[in-house]
C-alpha cells in the first residue's frame, strides 16, 4: 500500500500563478499481477479564478516476459470538473469607443460558467533492474471541454519516459534468507518528453539516493526549439529529501531560467509518500513483485 501527498506553488509572485494539489493512493494486489489506485487533484489558476477538480481511478497489470524483463500495463478513468467565476474577467464586446465599460454584460447567465468531462489514459512500461522505458497516453477519448454548449475536444497528450539505475555501491544484507545484497547508493539518468496539441516539453535529470538521501538536478525546455527571439529554456530544477522508515519527503525548487525570470518567484514543489511494503506467502511460495528501478526510496 501507498499513499502521497503532492502540491506545487508555481510562479507565485504573478496574478497568473498555478497552485495544485494531489492526493492519491495505491495498492500492488500482487496476488493477481494487478495494482490499484484512486487519486484526487485541485488546481487554480491565477487568484482561483479558474478552477479544475478531478477524480481518477486506475488500474495496472504486470508480467515477467523473461527472468529479466517484465512489463506493466494500466488504464485510467477520470471526471473532470471545471469552472471560471467570469465576473473576474473582461471581455472583447465590454470595451467601447472608451475602454472598458463595466456596465456592458459579458454576455454570460451568472458569474461563473462550469463544465465536466470524461476521460481515458492509457499506458505501459517495459522494465528490468536497471532500465525503463515506457509511453502513455491522455484524453484518448477527445473528451469536450466548452464552457458554452460548442465544440472544444481536448486534445491528446502523450507522455514519454526512460532512464538507467547506476548501482555505485552495495552492502551485504543481514536480514535472513535475504537473496540480494541491500543496494546502498544509485546514480540514475532519466529523461521525460510530452507533447500535446502545439505545446511540447522536454526533462532531463538525474538522480542520486545515497543509503536515506536524495538529491536530484533537472533541466526544462527544448533549447533546439526556439520561440523566436527567446531561446526555448524554462527551468533549472533542484531536487532534495529523505527517508525514514516507511516514511518519505521530497522537495523541489524551479529556478526559472526563461523570459519571467525570479520575478516570477520560481516554483516550489512538495511530495510526502507513505509506503507500506507487505510480502505475502502464496502455496508455500515467497511471491516477490519486481520493482521499477526509478528513484523511489524503496
Amino acid at each position: 500500500f501507498r499513499g502521497m501527498a503532492h502540491a506545487r506553488l508555481q510562479w507565485p509572485t504573478l496574478q497568473a500563478r498555478y497552485t495544485t494539489f494531489l492526493a492519491s493512493a495505491d495498492y500492488n494486489w500482487s496476488k493477481y499481477n494487478s495494482g490499484i489506485g484512486i487519486s484526487f487533484l485541485n488546481d487554480a489558476q491565477g487568484p482561483s479564478y479558474i478552477t479544475t477538480n478531478s477524480i481518477a481511478a486506475q488500474y495496472a497489470y504486470w508480467v515477467n516476459i523473461t527472468k529479466d524483463i517484465s512489463l506493466r500495463s494500466g488504464i485510467q478513468l477520470a471526471q473532470t470538473w471545471r469552472s471560471i467565476e467570469v465576473n473576474k474577467f473582461t471581455f472583447p464586446n465590454q470595451f467601447d469607443g472608451n475602454g472598458f465599460n463595466s456596465a456592458i454584460s459579458p454576455g454570460f447567465d451568472g458569474n461563473t460558467l462550469n463544465t465536466s468531462f470524461f476521460s481515458i489514459a492509457s499506458g505501459l512500461v517495459l522494465y528490468t533492474k536497471e532500465f525503463w522505458v515506457g509511453a502513455a497516453g491522455y484524453n484518448l477519448n477527445r473528451p469536450n471541454q466548452t464552457f458554452l454548449g460548442e465544440k472544444d475536444l481536448l486534445p491528446m497528450k502523450f507522455n514519454f519516459v526512460a532512464g538507467y539505475r547506476i548501482i555505485l555501491k552495495k552492502i551485504p544484507t543481514m536480514r535472513y534468507l535475504e537473496d540480494e545484497d541491500e543496494i546502498y547508493w544509485t546514480l540514475t539518468p532519466t529523461v521525460h518528453f510530452k507533447t500535446q496539441g502545439t505545446s511540447q516539453q522536454l526533462d532531463l535529470g538525474i538522480y542520486s539516493i545515497y543509503k536515506f538521501l536524495l538529491t536530484g538536478l533537472w533541466y526544462r525546455g527544448i533549447p533546439v526549439k526556439n520561440v523566436s527571439p527567446y531561446i526555448n529554456n524554462e527551468s533549472l530544477i533542484l531536487i532534495g529529501g529523505f527517508k525514514q522508515d516507511n516514511f518519505s519527503v521530497t522537495y523541489s525548487y524551479d529556478f526559472v531560467i526563461s523570459g519571467l525570470g525570479a520575478y516570477s518567484g520560481g516554483a516550489h514543489e512538495i511530495n510526502l509518500t507513505y509506503l507500506y511494503p507487505k510480502r505475502k506467502n502464496f502455496k508455500g511460495k515467497n511471491v516477490r513483485f519486481k520493482r521499477l528501478p526509478c528513484p523511489d526510496f524503496d
